[in-house]
């Protein structure tokens, strides 16, 4: 969901309850919105031990953002570069669209296994 439907969430939700994990993706990409949805989430995440937050970047200062997040734990996920091409609205190179989100579900899948023991 969008920056924007997430605060909707809180306005009907402000413990936001019925979520146990989020996911706040391309952080350095600062909006308003998400200023706002920090500093929400930070009280929500000192409250909530059981709410798994993830925030991530490819070119944030991870330090601040732990720092900010009180000291939160930084993993540094190493990542792959594809050569990609364009051709009739659909995206062709290194990977294919099926793969590519099967990829991402399964790291997800590995990293909340390991959270969870």
């Amino acid at each position: 969901m969008t920056d924007g439907m997430l605060l909707r969430e809180f306005l009907g939700e402000p413990d936001l309850a019925s979520y146990s994990v989020m996911m706040i993706d391309e952080a350095h990409e600062r909006t308003l919105h998400t200023d706002v949805l920090f500093g929400l989430v930070k009280d929500i995440a000192r409250f909530r031990p059981d709410l798994k937050l993830l925030i991530s970047s490819a070119t944030l200062d991870a330090e601040k953002f732990s720092d900010y997040f009180d000291r939160a734990p930084i993993f540094k996920v190493p990542g792959r570069r594809w050569v990609l091409g364009q051709h009739g609205g659909w995206m062709q190179g290194g990977c294919t669209c099926g793969g590519h989100g099967k990829t991402c579900v399964w790291s997800m899948w590995r990293v909340a296994k390991e959270a969870c023991g």
